[in-house]
């Protein structure tokens, strides 16, 4: 009997241990299953925000794509058409579906270019953008004349998957052209300033790489390219958009009056950042070159001075409550060949000019006046002021947003205007390029690990 009893015992004793292991290790498999469920469900949360905020930016891109002047078309790789934006059909009276009923649904039936086919094979081959002129028909019966800037767009292997179609009315500059090319030689003047203005129109739209997709490429054709910043000076540009794309945009101009040159460069910093704020320098960019090349205003304070009234006119400030407006340094210098000295003048909106020529090793501050580019209105009689100087080969010219000097650290201070003058003058003797790479890997390291506050916008340039 006792060794019945002690065998039970030991059963039990087994029995037990044996239920308490597998008790501990059902509880294991639990916890991790609950650690497992949890982790997925803060993995669903954040693609849920992730979604949430790129359908923020795929209504602003939207927004972009229909409000601009310019008709954007999307087709496939086939070059089928799928999606034409609001201005198409302002353009062209056409709805897309009407226009694909009349003219045909393929890009090559429909367009009125007749190299289009060999159009979009040089695209295709070269995946680069293709810019062409052609005549066409409006619904009414209009004739008019259109730049077409053809861009491909890749997909992840590299292959082209869709085609963007921006067109922008040029029917007035052909008028122009053709008028002009029937004028006397005492219109020679005038023919070269318009063909000059037709060039930098082509030169804006090569750079017209407008997707809905992507905002920043639309925004990017305002912006002029390197090669002709450096046609005649040495010219490097900081520019770091806070967001997709910027409120700040930087600008350059020519125009040629008999023997000398008047070469442009300014920096505007527009109220706000991300969409809006693009849609100002969109404004900003348009009228500056309005002012350019039709009202020929070469002065840099009156050219301030339009500038304000234009953006007044056309946000309506003068009945609304908008109050948007621009921080700008503007700076004309003016070119010649074999010039020992350039003569330089400056006007700025509640932004300075800072230089450093090569025999004052010191940073030297040009103040702009205190009245900004419309916005909120300012006590007293404000005005746009020129400041004129002769400047040397090797000067160094720095013309800035506010971005930069307002970018804090991790403990929220300013990197401040006058840490940026002193860096400077440290990186003085370095080429542009070079004082670009310094200044970013600068800020990064001021910066590290806080986000940044506004758009960022520096050009340096160096007479040569």
């Amino acid at each position: 009997i006792i060794s019945i009893f002690l065998g039970i015992v030991i059963i039990l004793i087994v029995f037990i241990i044996r239920s308490y292991r597998q008790k501990q290790i059902i509880n294991k498999e639990l916890a991790q299953k609950n650690e497992e469920i949890s982790q997925q469900k803060e993995e669903l949360q954040q693609t849920a925000e992730n979604l949430a905020q790129a359908n923020k930016e795929l209504e602003k891109l939207s927004l972009v794509a229909e409000k601009t002047d310019n008709a954007i078309v999307l087709t496939d790789k086939n070059g089928y058409l799928e999606w034409a934006n609001y201005s198409f059909t302002r353009m062209y009276g056409y709805t897309l579906k009407e226009y694909k009923s009349e003219k045909g649904d393929n890009l090559i039936d429909a367009s009125n270019y007749p190299e289009i086919k060999k159009i979009l094979s040089e695209a295709i081959e070269h995946k680069k953008s293709v810019v062409f002129q052609s005549e066409a028909t409006r619904k009414d019966g209009l004739k008019i004349w259109v730049q077409s800037t053809l861009t491909p767009i890749l997909d992840v292997d590299g292959n082209v998957n869709t085609f963007v179609i921006v067109d922008t009315d040029i029917t007035e500059l052909i008028k122009a052209e053709r008028e002009i090319s029937a004028q006397a030689e005492e219109l020679k003047q005038v023919n070269e300033m318009l063909s000059n203005q037709k060039k930098e129109l082509e030169i804006k739209n090569e750079n017209i790489n407008a997707s809905i997709r992507v905002a920043k490429i639309i925004q990017q054709t305002i912006f002029p390219p390197y090669d002709k910043l450096n046609q005649y000076f040495n010219v490097e540009v900081l520019f770091q958009p806070k967001e997709i794309v910027s409120g700040d945009f930087y600008w350059s101009a020519k125009v040629s009056l008999e023997n000398k040159k008047y070469l442009f460069f300014a920096v505007v910093d527009c109220t706000g950042h991300g969409v809006p704020g693009a849609f100002m320098s969109l404004i900003g960019s348009r009228l500056l070159n309005e002012i350019i090349y039709m009202d020929k205003i070469y002065s840099p304070a009156e050219i301030l001075e339009k500038l304000n009234n234009n953006v007044v006119r056309e946000l309506h400030q003068d009945a609304t409550d908008n109050r948007d407006g621009m921080d700008v340094a503007l700076v004309r210098i003016e070119w010649t060949e074999n010039t020992k000295k350039y003569p330089v003048v400056f006007a700025g909106a509640k932004r300075n000019l800072f230089y450093i020529t090569p025999h004052n090793k010191e940073i030297t501050i040009m103040k702009g006046s205190r009245k900004k580019i419309a916005g909120p209105k300012v006590r007293g009689d404000l005005h746009y002021v020129n400041n004129n100087i002769d400047l040397e080969a090797e000067t160094l010219l720095y013309l800035t947003s506010d971005g930069y000097s307002d970018q804090s650290n991790l403990e929220r201070k300013r990197f401040g205007t006058k840490r940026l003058l002193n860096f400077f003058e440290q990186i003085k003797d370095k080429t542009p390029k070079e004082q670009v790479k310094l200044l970013n890997q600068n800020l990064q390291a001021y910066s590290s690990g806080s986000e940044q506050r506004d758009d960022i916008t520096i050009m340096v340039v160096k007479l040569k």
